[in-house]
């Protein structure tokens, strides 16, 4: 049986743009490009930017708890703060887009959906 793809919008995702490469330039850097255009020039984002770069590098995306998270596990102080300011200069450079995560569940025999 087919799986089908269940939406959930009340949970805000960002993720990096499909329009981007990226590659990790130093233990505490990487360099993000937009491939799309073509006089774009490398950026280079660091700690502790670099991490909640990294834990956007999923398929869905990571949401503004689990980046929270990330920061706080890295001792930085007013996390909500960092995040909310990464979040806000990647959208606007075009490198990060919000998204919704989707669940695949798969119908039973009998019909019904199961996660």
């Amino acid at each position: 049986m087919s799986a089908v793809a269940l939406s959930h919008p009340h949970v805000p995702r960002w993720r990096i743009c499909d329009t981007v490469a990226w590659v990790d330039t130093e233990p505490d850097a990487i360099a993000v490009v937009r491939v799309d255009e073509p006089n774009a020039i490398p950026a280079l984002i660091p700690e502790p930017y670099a991490q909640l770069w990294r834990a956007l590098d999923t398929p869905d995306g990571a949401d503004r708890e689990t980046l929270v998270r990330v920061v706080q596990n890295l001792g930085g102080p007013e996390p909500g703060a960092i995040v909310d300011e990464f979040i806000a200069q990647m959208t606007s450079a075009r490198l990060v887009e919000a998204h919704h995560a989707t669940d695949e569940v798969t119908p039973s025999p009998d019909g019904a959906l199961e996660p």
